[in-house]
């Protein structure tokens, strides 16, 4: 394993190396107008220079290894291996405890068709278990998608396409449950996303299907709460009915706390679930513009672009200092999700004045960040995967792209403050990020199998995020 180093600082959009200057062309050496013999021996020693230059050139060809390119202001670290064939499966989870100290992460994996959860220690800034992961668990009868820490950092709970939810002692790595979800495991039963609340008793997971499963690990015995099972009614023309859940796949998650506790969700349709934890009842379920669309709504629009992701809530960031949620979707819209006083009523379904737009509000300047990547007027633009604290930055936070760029934004930017280079090879995309705020830690892995540490420091006067080392 090669451990990379960054400079963290952005290159400037389309910066590159100068070329070399053209050599200027031969000429031809002058007459001197001696006899014969000079003139064949002038003859004969052009053509022994013509070797001599011809041979140094082959051993130059031979032997000579250009070094990586580094563009002036970008990272500078060791990418030799990056022509090499990616044999490591894609990491789709990674996951911090809550003392910084241990990362988990997994992903496509499979040991003995078994989908593995390894835990490395991380020590100043660096991976300790480099060679030999501090545990391994054979986890899933498939890929792992999901893995959070249960406070107190002695659990550790994972996802998988296999359609359960696994409990594990960290020290041991031994089983505590396995969490089955309702009704017959099949292909859309796989699980793709989970959280857990501030006070490790709930756990809620979720994926194809786009239900959602709740579950009460103070009594790991009970069955699971399904959120959203009435959401795909068969009807001839949906044009009035309203969804009670996710239509499609349920792409993030996160538990905010307060009375009652919510559980908010984000499909890959562009709806927002708002589920009440206490009563288990579904609140409100809106697209970000604060609509409740009908059924046909969400399926025209999406056929409407030709694209269905455009509008996928990919990222929930709980931030309680903002009194509610950050949301961010596919084109890279970020909304702030309003949750404390007024707003926490009108998601759980009461009258509010302006409801919509007192609860939900546009961050960015949507004409520059509401474009899908794909589109013409955006070729500059990067999928958009994931939201983080951003630490001694009070109401700052972090985007992360799928090419693993870092926009920062303090609380009242409407376009990026700062923009930071990951240190992912090129060809490699993002799937999964995890962040420990209080120790300025971001964890990300991809597809070509890397996981990936970096340091956020600095503060609101001179913010940076470098890359401290890699698996």
């Amino acid at each position: 394993m090669k451990t990379v180093a960054s400079v963290g600082k952005a290159p400037h959009e389309g910066q590159r190396a100068k070329g070399q200057p053209a050599a200027p062309a031969g000429t031809k050496p002058a007459r001197t107008g001696r006899g014969a013999v000079l003139g064949a021996l002038g003859k004969g020693g052009c053509l022994l220079g013509l070797l001599a230059i011809l041979a140094i050139l082959a051993v130059f060809v031979a032997f000579y290894r250009p070094a990586s390119p580094t563009a002036a202001g970008s990272r500078a670290y060791d990418d030799s291996s990056a022509d090499e064939p990616q044999e490591r499966p894609p990491v789709r989870a990674v996951a911090f405890a809550g003392n910084g100290q241990l990362l988990a992460y997994g992903g496509d994996e499979l040991v003995d068709s078994h989908g593995v959860i390894r835990i490395v220690r991380i020590a100043d800034h660096k991976f300790i278990d480099r060679d030999q992961p501090l545990r391994t668990i054979a986890a899933h009868s498939a890929p792992v998608t999901g893995l959070r820490f249960r406070p107190g950092d002695r659990e550790l709970l994972s996802t998988s396409l296999d359609g359960t939810v696994g409990w594990w002692q960290v020290e041991t790595g031994e089983r505590f449950a396995i969490l089955e979800t309702p009704g017959v495991p099949d292909e859309t039963k796989g699980l793709l996303k989970l959280a857990i609340s501030s006070d490790g008793r709930f756990l809620a997971a979720g994926g194809w299907s786009g239900d959602i499963y709740l579950w009460d690990l103070s009594d790991p015995g009970a069955a699971a709460t399904v959120v959203g099972r009435d959401s795909h009614p068969q009807l001839a023309d949906p044009k009035d009915d309203r969804p009670s859940g996710l239509l499609e796949e349920v792409r993030s998650l996160v538990f905010v706390a307060g009375t009652p506790p919510l559980l908010v969700a984000g499909g890959g349709d562009g709806l927002l679930v708002v589920f009440d934890v206490a009563s288990r009842k579904v609140g409100r379920v809106v697209t970000l513009d604060g609509k409740q669309p009908s059924i046909r709504d969400v399926t025209m629009r999406q056929w409407e672009t030709q694209r269905d992701h455009d509008f996928s809530i990919n990222a929930l960031l709980d931030a309680p200092a903002r009194d509610g949620v950050l949301a961010a979707d596919y084109r890279g819209c970020i909304y702030e999700i309003a949750t404390e006083g007024p707003c926490r009523s009108w998601w759980l379904g009461g009258e509010v004045p302006d409801g919509p737009k007192n609860c939900i509000k546009p961050l960015l300047d949507k004409k520059q960040f509401c474009i899908p990547p794909e589109n013409p007027s955006n070729p500059g633009g990067a999928a958009f995967a994931g939201l983080v604290e951003y630490p001694r930055l009070p109401q700052g936070y972090i985007s992360i792209a799928w090419n693993d760029r870092f926009r920062v934004f303090r609380p009242t930017d409407r376009e990026p403050w700062r923009v930071f280079e990951g240190g992912m090879r090129q060809g490699d995309k993002m799937c999964t990020y995890a962040a420990a705020p209080e120790q300025g830690l971001v964890a990300t892995g991809g597809l070509a199998g890397r996981v990936q540490l970096y340091e956020v420091s600095g503060d609101a006067a001179s913010p940076d995020i470098h890359l401290c080392d890699s698996l």
